[in-house]
């Protein structure tokens, strides 16, 4: 494994008689579910630190896949790389991202597959993502999440027509449930072996690109979810162009009033506490010049606190 700047907390639990079958990345866009994939898989077994050069943080585990005895099996390092959209990068995450995939990322080297984490909720925004790493040249295997989700809003897809369509395995997970893992843990015993598409897809965006992922969500008979009935109607409410001004300006009344309905007497009250407590300081503390110091430091009544201490004390003729 590559070092990382940071403790060793693998836990592989491998055995003697297990054999490494490489490096496999997750790549998916922000809030995928990548990382429940992730730490599903690995168990929480990982190794956390910076890429080479940069404050972007690295995540390595091991995934154990048992073989016909318990002293065989295989073991693979996965590694989770930070959330990006595209492998044409605009942010520092995905430049490593990109480097890293690429190879041209310095002493961390490339993988030898790519596991895609796609959101089928939104699988036409994952498909662009999909199609750049098919022209990466490594093994590709793509992990459907949140397909629960998409079942409970009407939404769906063939799972096996769209590994047909790309060409490429496809698993579908649910976040919740670890059994549904088994299947991509077993894919990945033999990341070599994971089919491939005769030709990749067009990976710059454009007609030929959009072309291709309309013809996959076709072939894999992809049914967009419903939009959840709640959002829809804030939506509606709130971009109307009258009704949103309405409750713009209702909102923005309710926060003024509350700051001097509300605050105004908090703030009355705190200074009465504050003002009653340099009074006790005051009649407690016999050397005058702590006493004015505690006094006045603790009232938010500055004046009334000075003056108390006046009373109390003989202080000099300049502060009467």
């Amino acid at each position: 494994m590559t070092s990382c700047h940071g403790p060793d907390n693998t836990g592989s639990g491998a055995s003697g008689g297990d054999r490494s079958t490489g490096t496999v990345a997750l790549i998916g866009s922000p809030n995928a579910g990548k990382t429940s994939v992730f730490n599903g898989l690995t168990g929480l077994r990982l190794k956390t630190g910076n890429y080479p050069g940069v404050t972007v943080a690295r995540t390595v585990g091991r995934v154990r896949i048992p073989g016909p005895s318990d002293a065989e099996g295989t073991v693979i390092e996965l590694e989770d790389l930070p959330g990006a959209y595209s492998l044409d990068p605009i942010s520092p995450d995905e430049q490593v991202v990109a480097d890293l995939l690429s190879g041209s990322l310095a002493a961390a080297p490339r993988p030898d597959a790519a596991l895609v984490i796609a959101d089928s909720t939104t699988l036409r925004r994952s498909l662009a993502l999909v199609a750049e790493t098919l022209n990466l040249g490594i093994p590709v295997a793509v992990v459907l999440t949140m397909t629960d989700e998409m079942a409970t809003r009407g939404g769906t897809v063939d799972v096996n027509a769209l590994s047909d369509a790309l060409g490429v395995p496809v698993r579908a997970v649910i976040g919740t449930r670890k059994s549904s893992l088994e299947p991509v843990r077993e894919l990945l015993a033999d990341p070599s072996a994971w089919s491939r598409p005769p030709v990749p897809p067009q990976p710059d965006p454009g007609p030929e690109r959009d072309d291709w992922v309309a013809s996959v969500m076709r072939l894999s008979g992809y049914r967009a979810p419903d939009e959840h009935a709640r959002t829809v109607l804030i939506d509606r409410l709130l971009l109307h162009p009258l009704l949103g001004s309405l409750v713009f300006l209702a909102v923005m009344f309710g926060f003024f009033q509350i700051v001097f309905t509300v605050a105004a007497p908090l703030q009355a009250w705190i200074e009465e506490f504050f003002a009653w407590l340099g009074g006790i300081v005051a009649d407690h503390v016999s050397t005058p010049i702590l006493s004015d110091f505690l006094s006045t430091r603790s009232s938010g009544a500055w004046r009334r606190a000075d003056l108390r201490t006046a009373d109390r004390v003989d202080v000099p003729a300049h502060r009467a």
